[in-house]
């Protein structure tokens, strides 16, 4: 279990798309599959810095996070 001082919270941008804030970061879906167990395998990387090489990424499964590389490159 991952521990965090901000809560993970999931909201939507202005087209729709669902996006994750966790802090002051926001994270866009990259991949979302279902499994075959109906579960929901997403993974989230960083919205705003990802083209210029963040590697900020986040894994959730039914909107839980089980894996997450949360280091930035930029501010």
């Amino acid at each position: 279990m991952f521990l965090f001082t901000e809560t993970p919270e999931f909201i939507f941008g202005s087209r729709g798309n669902r996006i994750l804030r966790l802090g002051k970061y926001y994270y866009s879906v990259h991949v979302c599959a279902t499994l075959d167990n109906g579960i929901v395998k997403t993974r989230w990387y960083c919205r705003t810095q990802h083209s210029r090489g963040c590697k900020a990424v986040i894994h959730t499964l039914d909107d839980v996070i089980v894996s997450c590389k949360t280091t930035h490159n930029h501010a």
